[in-house]
């Protein structure tokens, strides 16, 4: 029993070797009831929803023990009433420490999707800055990186995905809004550049002003990104220009557009 002494002056202070010393012992000596309980009654010890570092490992190595008993031991009525003594008490801590923590995540997870609510509300009040809209954008990405989806209870899955459709909302009316406004300033980019290239002839020869031309406004615009109208008209007026300019610069602008 000298190890054990040692493992009853390592638990207070070093729970992990206590721990290590202890299974040593018993898993070497099964039949030493008065260690096993010991052990058993240490590990329920650690089993606490405040240390939940602790928690998945000394249940995994309680059960571990229980088993290798039931496995190994020479099983009388007495040890057995004695093992099912322990395993009661630590299903029951288990049971315990379990309904804790579950009842702790729930309050977790439930502010987490009451402050993703708030941040949805702030969003769509009047008069909202467009650098706050994307703080509170950023925040509620934030919230809900904590949150797994899979393991909410069944009420609080079923606010948290009505949440997620109005976050998918919000962010298909940005896309819309960023893609309307995008096509707004080609289309105004596109303009100018016709309008630019009739008024002036020298366009039509001078390699360096139309290559400044083009390049700002219109190769500078994504063609991916254009609506089908507006695509459509920044087709007619490349093909307007292409067939004013002299044969030399034609070359020069199928390169531009590519570079």
């Amino acid at each position: 029993m000298e190890q054990m002494q040692l493992f009853l002056s390592l638990k207070e202070a070093d729970i992990v070797t206590a721990n290590s010393v202890g299974r040593n012992y018993c898993l070497r000596n099964i039949n030493d009831l008065e260690a096993l309980q010991l052990y058993i009654e240490f590990c329920i010890e650690q089993i606490n929803a405040e240390k939940s570092e602790f928690f998945s490992f000394f249940v995994n190595e309680a059960n571990v023990m229980c088993q290798y008993f039931l496995d190994n031991a020479i099983v009388s009525s007495d040890s057995l009433s004695l093992f099912l003594d322990l395993k009661n008490k630590l299903e029951n801590r288990i049971r315990d420490c379990t309904e804790y923590l579950n009842k702790q995540s729930y309050k977790e997870c439930k502010s987490l999707i009451d402050d993703i609510s708030q941040c949805i509300g702030k969003y769509a009040l009047p008069n909202v800055s467009k650098k706050n809209k994307s703080k509170y954008l950023e925040e509620i990405a934030r919230l809900d990186e904590r949150i797994v989806a899979d393991a909410l209870p069944e009420d609080l899955r079923n606010e948290y995905n009505s949440l997620t459709v109005k976050v998918a909302e919000i962010t298909e009316n940005n896309r819309k809004a960023a893609q309307k406004k995008q096509n707004l300033n080609a289309l105004k980019d596109i303009k100018e550049a016709f309008d630019t290239f009739s008024k002036d002839s020298e366009y039509k020869k001078n390699e360096d002003k139309l290559s400044s031309l083009l390049k700002n406004k219109m190769y500078c615009h994504n063609l991916d990104e254009l609506n089908t109208e507006i695509l459509t008209y920044y087709n007619y007026v490349y093909n307007y220009i292409f067939s004013k300019v002299k044969d030399e610069l034609k070359f020069k602008m199928v390169l531009w557009s590519i570079k």
